[in-house]
């Protein structure tokens, strides 16, 4: 996470924040609600508390899954022109800090 915060491109990411903020938290809680509800049928001993929270655990998990990719494809210039590796990876890194808070 931190070489992708290295390799921002901040102009792209100053053209478009309302974008990056949504491509980080409408997956971040999509993902949260959705574990936290199979959570709930899966494991019924769980409290909806515990269950939200392992949500939001498995939510900070799944940027450090996508980063070596995002990082790979800029290193290979795929999507460099309009800035899109940089956009991913930057909702990925706000995608951890939602989760985290």
């Amino acid at each position: 996470m931190l070489r992708a915060g290295l390799g921002l491109d901040f102009g792209v990411l100053r053209s478009n924040p309302r974008f990056v903020a949504t491509l980080a938290a409408v997956p971040c809680f999509a993902e949260a609600c959705t574990v936290a509800v199979a959570s709930r049928w899966a494991l019924p001993f769980l409290s909806s508390g515990w269950s939200l929270l392992l949500g939001f655990l498995l939510a900070d998990v799944s940027p450090a899954v996508t980063t070596p990719l995002l990082l790979d494809l800029q290193a290979r210039g795929l999507g460099a022109e309009r800035g899109i590796p940089s956009l991913l990876l930057a909702a990925a890194n706000l995608n951890s800090v939602l989760a985290i808070v």
